[in-house]
């Protein structure tokens, strides 16, 4: 199954019928066998959310209120998910699903707990306004203002080390079995040569080694007594969240893993660097300055050092590295002080982002470009809910499961290294 470009568009529903006449026209298993037929007959990979959305799109207006499809859906149907105290409302209980019949309760209930899931699954990736080095401190006579924190992130519901900040970019394929292709870079050939007159021009190949990756079900549940239902969708809500925060604490777990050890096929793995290559006078498993500084070398041309993960300790070191005070280097001095300071022009970017896990093996720091080191692999129509009721426990539960895993991008090592800070 392959994505269109252009699939063929959803007729929408107008002014003319609300979604919950649409609804309640065709049926849940209506609904869900048109989007299954417009999905096969234009190779197109839509879930249910998305194909309500084309069906009734949600207003700009709307979407900068934080409404989408399903928000408003709910409201069609008089439930409410948020409490407002300044209006003496209160978010419906969980059980009011449970009172709408032929089988949409169930589909709406379902609906509200993929929203919730989604919050935290599909939210952008987060723009932090990290200071160029073209900027001035905060404080100073330039810039005597304090930018707030708090106010500089989009989204509310993010794990300490959210997924996108290790893989390059999260993508769909068909079927659970990936031929992954690296691309193997040829340095002698790469880029534009001086050539004679009449002499054949030199060619830059990518040779493409075939390779397999078998993607993994990943899942997930969450079980709730009669009891609880009587409880707010608000309050619920938060333990779906909770449950999708976890899931990609999981899912960076096993990311980091696969940038150490590889996607479990050849010369995928992190190159290894003990300490005392980049610094032959430190003294492990301590990191210095000039280790660090080597290790940006590290990085040949064209990657660059995005990424740090480590131990909290070794990320406190890194923090608090000592510059030395002995003698002034170089690169701080003046240009007026007539030794013509030194301006790095090689691509180092402005920052390097560090985290802490123990998810890196003690001892250890894993360095990383983002760019080009790991995606995410998802199988398309994978992703799948369901709900479940026990009358003999009287409890109620709903199970969300996906086939993913993680590909390696490039096999020369560039990309991915560890330092061995006990050698």
């Amino acid at each position: 199954m392959a994505l269109l470009t252009k699939p063929k568009a959803i007729p929408q529903l107008g002014d003319v019928r609300t979604l919950k006449q649409y609804i309640g026209e065709k049926g849940v298993m209506g609904v869900m066998g048109e989007r299954a037929r417009y999905n096969q007959e234009n190779e197109a990979n839509i879930n249910l959310i998305g194909y309500l959305e084309r069906l009734s799109p949600t207003s700009e207006e709307g979407q900068r209120q934080g409404h989408n499809v399903v928000t408003r859906l709910l409201r069609e149907y008089g439930i409410a998910t948020r409490s407002n105290p300044l209006t003496g409302q209160l978010a419906s209980p969980g059980k009011i699903f449970d009172e709408i019949p032929d089988g949409q309760g169930r589909f709406l209930r379902t609906l509200w707990a993929m929203n919730a899931i989604n919050r935290v699954k599909f939210r952008p990736r987060q723009q932090q306004r990290d200071y160029a080095v073209a900027n001035y401190a905060p404080g100073s006579w330039a810039r005597p203002y304090y930018d707030e924190p708090m106010a500089q992130w989009a989204e509310e519901f993010e794990p300490q080390i959210p997924l996108n900040e290790i893989v390059r970019m999260t993508r769909m394929i068909p079927g659970r079995d990936y031929r992954a292709n690296y691309l193997v870079r040829n340095v002698d050939e790469l880029g534009q040569h001086r050539i004679a007159e009449y002499a054949q021009i030199p060619v830059s190949k990518l040779v493409a080694a075939d390779a397999f990756i078998q993607l993994l079900k990943h899942g997930g549940g969450i079980q709730w007594s009669y009891e609880v239902e009587r409880m707010g969708l608000d309050y619920i809500e938060m333990h779906l969240i909770g449950m999708a925060l976890e899931n990609e604490i999981n899912l960076v777990s096993d990311g980091i893993g696969v940038l150490i050890a590889g996607d479990t096929n050849a010369n995928t793995a992190a190159e290894v660097i003990p300490l005392t290559t980049l610094d032959p006078a430190a003294t492990p498993p301590t990191m210095t300055l000039k280790a660090l500084l080597n290790l940006q070398k590290e990085f040949k041309n064209p990657y660059q050092l995005t990424h740090i993960l480590t131990r909290k300790s070794v990320a406190t070191e890194l923090q608090l590295l000592n510059t030395g005070s002995a003698n002034i280097p170089r690169l701080t001095i003046q240009d007026e002080a007539g030794f013509s300071r030194l301006r790095t022009i090689n691509r180092l970017g402005d920052t390097t982002g560090i985290g802490w896990t123990d998810d890196v093996p003690v001892n250890q720091l894993l360095a990383f470009d983002r760019r080009f080191a790991m995606d995410h692999l998802v199988e398309m129509d994978s992703d799948i809910q369901e709900m479940q009721q026990n009358m003999e426990t009287q409890t109620k539960a709903i199970y969300f499961t996906q086939n993913d895993n993680f590909t390696i991008l490039v096999r020369d090592g560039g990309a991915a290294k560890i330092v061995d800070l006990s050698s």
